[in-house]
């Protein structure tokens, strides 16, 4: 057995920052879980069955653009505005991603991409991929900061497009804006 992993960690064992690998680290060992699976009578005879690992593949492929979303999202640099335009920017991607795999076309989901997959499972990811987007719209709406955009560019907003400012705030703003 060739793995790249000398012994395997317990998840309680994984450090804070890599447990976001846990499923890649998982699908990656995939051969060597069949072999010592066949040796040893397990209750885990699923692992064995390939709709399953399509499925799994699947699910890897979608955490890795998570977790991507997810690093991209924290640092110094970051802000509720740019978190919302990369959430924005993810939930777009969700609703493309979607048009592309109804297309018979998973290039964007590597592990999937190199895999068979059947009419069921395809509408099965078809499916995930909706019901991810109808819950990241709920959970993170775009019309909320909207009424801040004149944060990002104060120089090309009217003072109508002002929410939620004080009277003595939009003067400021005025001011600010004309200097």
């Amino acid at each position: 057995m060739d793995e790249d992993y000398s012994r395997l960690i317990l998840y309680s064992a994984v450090r804070w920052l890599s447990r976001r690998n846990i499923l890649s680290r998982f699908y990656n060992l995939r051969e060597q879980l069949l072999v010592i699976l066949t040796m040893e009578e397990s209750e885990f005879n699923f692992l064995g069955d390939e709709e399953w690992w399509t499925k799994l593949s699947f699910l890897t492929d979608l955490f890795v653009h998570l977790n991507k979303l997810n690093s991209s999202m924290q640092g110094r640099e970051e802000n509720i505005l740019t978190s919302s335009d990369k959430i924005m920017a993810f939930i777009e991607k969700l609703n493309f991603r979607k048009t592309i795999v109804n297309q018979f076309n998973l290039i964007m989901f590597s592990r999937t991409d190199l895999l068979v997959v059947d009419d069921k499972i395809l509408a099965l990811i078809v499916e995930s991929i909706a019901l991810l987007e109808v819950k990241m719209n709920k959970y993170f709406p775009s019309n909320n900061i909207k009424n801040y955009n004149w944060v990002r560019d104060p120089f090309n907003v009217s003072i109508s497009d002002l929410v939620d400012l004080k009277l003595v705030e939009e003067e400021n703003f005025c001011s600010i804006k004309n200097d």
